[in-house]
């Protein structure tokens, strides 16, 4: 485990996960799923495989593409505005 928690801030509206009360399911990415990928595919692939990241020291974020892969990644999900 890294010891990284990341948070994302919703409406109440964006499910959790499919255990929630919501039974639309067709083309909604869940809360959970998209912290999953988040942190598999953006955090693991534009920071800690970054060339510039030692372990367990401070990466200055602007010198990767994380921010701008996350920008891109939220922007395209359907509850994100």
């Amino acid at each position: 485990m890294s010891g990284l928690r990341l948070a994302l801030y919703t409406s109440n509206d964006v499910p959790s996960s499919k255990t929630s009360e919501r039974t639309d399911y067709s083309e909604t990415t869940f809360a959970r799923d998209a912290l999953s990928h988040i942190y598999a595919n953006l955090w693991v692939e534009c920071v800690i495989r970054s060339p510039m990241y030692v372990g367990g020291s401070n990466i200055d974020l602007k010198s990767t593409t994380f921010e701008r892969e996350l920008d891109s990644y939220l922007s395209a999900l359907p509850w994100f505005r």
